[in-house]
């Protein structure tokens, strides 16, 4: 459980970062969608990663909604990619898809690992 939450903490740094530096520009996205998602990403993994490290009651919901914030911001450089446009769409769902099988079974872990108090 520590791992995940000091992957998680680091991770959002790098969020915060990506969202001060501006990367190479891609014609398709505007840099303001790159940022947003990145500050959704940081702003949900730094609650997360500090209820995980703690074992509070609340890190499986804020785990939860980090997940969400994940997919979404996922998605963005899936839908950057030089393909046609339709091919883009269909790799976005796939991105999402396999994010979601994998952030569910982190989920799963992380409920079990913590135990609400009897």
């Amino acid at each position: 459980m520590t791992v995940l939450a000091l992957l998680l903490a680091w991770l959002s740094v790098g969020a915060i970062t990506l969202a001060i530096v501006r990367p190479t520009p891609t014609p398709d996205l505007a840099w303001t969608w790159y940022q947003l998602a990145a500050g959704l990403y940081a702003l949900t993994a730094i609650p997360a990663a500090v209820g995980m490290w703690r074992r509070n009651s609340w890190a499986p919901t804020a785990f939860s909604i980090l997940s969400v914030a994940a997919l979404l911001a996922g998605v963005l450089p899936a839908r950057t990619i030089p393909m046609p446009f339709s091919s883009r769409w269909t790799f976005a769902w796939l991105v999402r898809l396999v994010g979601a099988v994998f952030l569910v079974w982190l989920g799963r872990y992380v409920r079990r690992s913590i135990q609400p108090a009897a």
